[in-house]
């Protein structure tokens, strides 16, 4: 008996240690792949040297670029502290419907353990949620996990609808690695729970990732593309309803005038209508050598359909200390990130000053102070018909 049991423990810690080392092979070769990918790309002694970068990187593309500090259009930067939450970014920021301060929607990230591995599964991502005063400061030191019935939710947009507050985010298409969509819910703000979920996933690419949403006519709308402008609206809570416009005919001379070095335009902020057109700020991504680079930029359309695009910053909106935030946690050394995704007004239904709420290096959250009327101003203009022409 004593015997068996001797055996039948040696057998145990076998079966044991040889689990633990497969999963200990499988985690080194995770970390070999990502070494390999980088090494190949750089070589040992670039990536030497692109960690040692001082904090202060200005991409060449901007050079002759003034900051927005100095042109009146940026009026103060602010870093924004979620109590029990080190590394809150890509944060949407909307204010409260009594004006008594500001809810922040932010994604943050989970690290796996050996014991938690997944194939092509490295980090989990949560969307969370805290309530800021009227300065922007986390008031009551805790937050909330939105239950967005996911381990894979990434990159909130919050917005009203009449009088109901909803979330739209995008998270992993069920059974695959890569593929996402967008999701849309109701927010209960007592309990933040999310109702009426419905998945927009209109099978047009695999990944779909940064449609903006705005409000028409109480109706929600999304902006697909913004060059061309290509505009979706939903005309129930049903999966895969929506509808499109028929774009505006002016992108050629929307790409004309934001430069290619600056990257393609991509989705950001919800839009809300200022000065009776909709504003939104929208992100754009290029490469100096190996380091990606995200800009900031803005842009109008009319308030109607089919929604025809008004003016453009003529450049990104550059900022003092910008990507300063420090490389930690889930961050990428190569990646230097802006990425705007959300605008409130601090005075209710005052439109002359708004707070940006932009993700800082995929591991911050900053909030720019920005002067409306200098911003609208500094954008071109233009016309939209076949032979469109800049506005002086």
């Amino acid at each position: 008996m004593i015997r068996a049991l001797k055996y039948f423990g040696f057998v145990l810690f076998a079966v044991c240690f040889l689990s633990f080392c497969f999963l200990l092979l499988l985690e080194i070769k995770a970390a070999k792949r990502k070494i390999r990918r980088v090494s190949d790309t750089l070589g040992i002694v670039k990536l030497k040297e692109i960690l040692s970068q001082h904090r202060d990187f200005i991409p060449d593309a901007y050079d002759r670029i003034p900051f927005a500090d100095d042109t009146g259009v940026v009026m103060g930067v602010k870093k924004l502290k979620v109590h029990g939450m080190g590394y809150p970014y890509n944060s949407c920021l909307l204010e409260k419907w009594d004006g008594s301060g500001f809810y922040l929607f932010f994604r943050f990230d989970v690290k796996k353990s050996v014991l938690e591995f997944r194939p092509h599964r490295e980090l989990e991502t949560y969307i969370g949620v805290a309530e800021l005063d009227r300065n922007l400061v986390h008031c009551d030191y805790s937050f909330r996990v939105i239950d967005t019935k996911c381990d894979s939710a990434e990159d909130p947009r919050a917005f009203y609808c009449g009088d109901d507050l909803y979330l739209s985010f995008n998270s992993l298409v069920e059974g695959h690695n890569e593929a996402r969509s967008i999701k849309i819910g109701k927010v209960n703000v007592h309990d933040w729970t999310l109702s009426e979920t419905t998945d927009m996933d209109m099978r047009i690419q695999k990944i779909e990732k940064n449609w903006v949403p705005f409000v028409h006519e109480n109706m929600v709308h999304f902006i697909y593309n913004i060059s061309p402008h290509k505009v979706f609206f939903r005309d129930s809570f049903l999966p895969h309803r929506l509808q499109a416009y028929d774009p505006c005919e002016n992108f050629q001379l929307f790409d004309e005038l934001w430069e290619k070095k600056w990257g393609r335009i991509s989705g950001g902020t919800p839009a809300r209508l200022v000065n009776d057109e909709y504003l939104s700020f929208f992100h754009s991504r290029f490469k100096q050598g190996p380091i990606h680079c995200y800009a900031i930029g803005a842009y109008t359309f009319e308030k109607e359909p089919p929604f025809t695009i008004t003016s453009i910053t003529p450049h990104p909106i550059l900022f003092r200390n910008m990507y300063d935030s420090k490389v930690e946690h889930t961050s990428n050394p190569l990646v230097k990130c802006l990425f705007p995704a959300g605008f409130a007004f601090p005075n209710n239904s005052d439109t002359t000053v708004l707070y940006l709420s932009i993700g800082e290096n995929d591991v911050a959250t900053k909030v720019l102070t920005i002067n409306t009327s200098e911003l609208l101003s500094s954008m071109l203009r233009f016309e939209t018909r076949e032979d469109a022409i800049l506005k002086n």
